[in-house]
Formats: C-alpha cells, sequence, structure tokens
C-alpha cells in the first residue's frame, strides 16, 4: 500500500475550526459541507472554505442529497435541482471534485425512545431504484455544471440496502468516498487494512475510518468524535486535476 495522507470532513456542528492548527496537525485535505438537500447551505461553510484557502488546504464541497420525489409544495427536491444548489452555494469553487453524500434515508430506524422499527422508506414513498436513479441523475448534473467528475459518499449497509440498483456499472465511473469505521484509536490506519468496497467498485478513493466511537481530536477542531479519513498519497494529485484520473 502507497502512503496514506490524513483528511477531515467538516459541518457547522464542529463549531470555529482554526486551520492552521488542522494543517498544521498534518491533515492534507478536507470535505466541507455546503448544502443540505433543499434546506440551504451550511452555516460555517463559507468561513470554513476561507479557513483551509488561508491554510493552504485543498477542500471539496459536499451535497448531502435528500433524495425525494418532487412535491410543488415543497420544491428542491429533484436531483438536478439540488445539484443546481451546491454549485450555486460553493460559488463555483472547489479545489477537489465536488461530492454527493448519498446515505440518507435509511431504509429502516428505530424510534427515537422507544424499541419500534420504522420503515423510512415507505414513509417518504421511495424504493432502492429510485433512490438509485435519482443519485446518478444528481451526480450527472453535477459533472455538467462543475465539468468535473463529482465523489460518491456512502457507508457499506446503505448501499448494501440499494440491491441490484447499486450495482449499475454506471456507478463505477464515479470515485468512491466510503465510511467503514475501522480503526477509532490515534494515528492511521494500520499497513494492509482496508474498507468494504461495495459492488461495483473494484477500490475505494478516500476512506472515511473513524467517526463515531472515537475519542481522538484534532488540533485546532474544537469536538470529537470527528470524521477522519484517508486516501493514497497519489490521489490528491489526481483529485486536484494534476495527473489523468482512471478508475
Amino acid at each position: 500500500m502507497s502512503d496514506l495522507i490524513l483528511g477531515i470532513d467538516v459541518w457547522s456542528g464542529y463549531g470555529n475550526i482554526d486551520w492552521h492548527q488542522v494543517r498544521d496537525a498534518g491533515v492534507k485535505f478536507a470535505f466541507l459541507k455546503c448544502t443540505q438537500g433543499n434546506d440551504g447551505v451550511d452555516g460555517k461553510f463559507r468561513v470554513n472554505v476561507l479557513g483551509c484557502r488561508d491554510a493552504g488546504i485543498p477542500y471539496a464541497p459536499y451535497l448531502f442529497g435528500y433524495p425525494l420525489r418532487e412535491d410543488v409544495k415543497k420544491p428542491g427536491r429533484s436531483p438536478e435541482e439540488q445539484a443546481r444548489r451546491l454549485y450555486a452555494d460553493c460559488d463555483h469553487s472547489t479545489d477537489m471534485p465536488p461530492v454527493l453524500d448519498l446515505e440518507w434515508p435509511p431504509q429502516y430506524e428505530r424510534e427515537k425512545g422507544t424499541s419500534k422499527i420504522l420503515d423510512k422508506w415507505k414513509h417518504w414513498n421511495i424504493d432502492a431504484p429510485f433512490i438509485a436513479e435519482w443519485g446518478l441523475r444528481c451526480l450527472a448534473e453535477l459533472e455538467r455544471l462543475f465539468g468535473r467528475t463529482p465523489i460518491v459518499y456512502t457507508y457499506p449497509h446503505f448501499w448494501k440496502s440499494l440491491g441490484d440498483a447499486g450495482k449499475s456499472l454506471e456507478w463505477s465511473k464515479y470515485p468512491l468516498w466510503i465510511a467503514n469505521y475501522t480503526h477509532l484509536s490515534e494515528g492511521l490506519p494500520p499497513v494492509g487494512s482496508k474498507p468494504i468496497v461495495p459492488a461495483p467498485w473494484k477500490d475505494w478513493t478516500i476512506w472515511q475510518f473513524s467517526a463515531d466511537g472515537s475519542p481522538v481530536r484534532v488540533p485546532g477542531v474544537p469536538v470529537a468524535p470527528l470524521d477522519r479519513n484517508v486516501m493514497r498519497a497519489e490521489t490528491l494529485d489526481l483529485l486536484l486535476g494534476k495527473v489523468e484520473f482512471e478508475l
């Protein structure tokens, strides 16, 4: 395995980040939450962009997608609208390609404070084929807008719930950012370790290896647990467009 480099992904819930301390702690890249579905821009996105730029940390904006059926009473649900919202909210600016975070809603979820299991897809009148079609349309629109191949973020259980709808080879044209929490302690994942890579991908591009349950802090970020990520050292040049990306 080639050398791994450390990155973080953040949103407004992490508070005021000192990006110079983050850089000095060895963080080489960052993903910044920009837009949440049709709800609007993250409250710390623009200040985090300025912080990354000032500290010299390459960043990319991400869209937390809401794959929901269109409703005239609730505009902004279509994948194209949400992609355009990200494009507008990030002021068309990004070092690395934009990201579609595709993890919501989970198919089943425990009702808060009870043991009752809720069928969230039934609640929203959606299913696996709908989510998959929505995601691919959103990615296509992001690619059209930014002129770059966007990244897909997800986690193994969610992707498994998509079944055959998530196995189309069309997905494999997009780099995979996978969340698979296997290393909650200090430092980077040990040499030879790897995350679960769902079909149709053959390999991972970014690995979110630690978040829930980890007490590890990153200097400059006032909260823990914190989402920590790695990519292979040469991947950063690929994502920055310095060399051609081949999946």
